[in-house]
């Protein structure tokens, strides 16, 4: 069987789904070169601790207790890049699974009635090429960076806790 006799619709299709994952501006981002994907990131970053110290510079007792103003800043801008990579994260995953599994699962028409198909052996073994030499890596990548963001949250929550006690002094 080729992928012509099968019944799934076009675009339902996991190889197809993987290609318009990959080319979509957003979850394409950890397919670009380490330096760009990171860049990124970091932009995401540096935007939301902007508009985290303009939103908390609102409040009297933070403008008097700079360290807390930046903490908490640093802290609440980190969530700009967490979810970013929570949604890619979930994103290529639900595409690995496809790839993956041996049964699609598809809609012919638009009223819910789930249908499945069995992918031929052929088929199967090239959406497991796929899936292992293109999509896991991605995968392997937003962990590890959503690993790193925990960390760095976790620290800097630390830190923030520090000041807050009095325990230390950054400005």
């Amino acid at each position: 069987m080729t992928d012509e006799s099968s019944p799934v619709p076009f675009e339902q299709r996991p190889v197809q789904e993987f290609i318009e994952i990959s080319n979509s501006w957003f979850f394409k981002w950890p397919l670009n070169k380490l330096n760009v994907f990171f860049t990124k990131l970091i932009i995401c970053w540096l935007v939301g601790t902007l508009i985290f110290l303009t939103i908390a510079t609102g409040s009297y007792y933070l403008m008097s207790h700079k360290n807390e103003l930046f903490f908490t800043s640093l802290i609440y801008s980190l969530s700009f890049p967490l979810i970013i990579l929570i949604r890619q994260y979930l994103g290529w995953e639900y595409i690995y699974k496809r790839l993956n599994n041996n049964i699609i699962e598809y809609e012919e028409t638009d009223w819910h009635d789930g249908q499945r198909w069995k992918k031929p052996l052929n088929m199967q073994k090239k959406d497991q090429l796929i899936a292992t030499f293109e999509v896991m890596p991605t995968i392997i990548l937003l962990k590890k960076t959503l690993y790193f963001i925990v960390i760095l949250f976790s620290s800097c929550l630390a830190l923030y806790l520090l000041a807050k006690n009095n325990q230390f002094i950054l400005l």
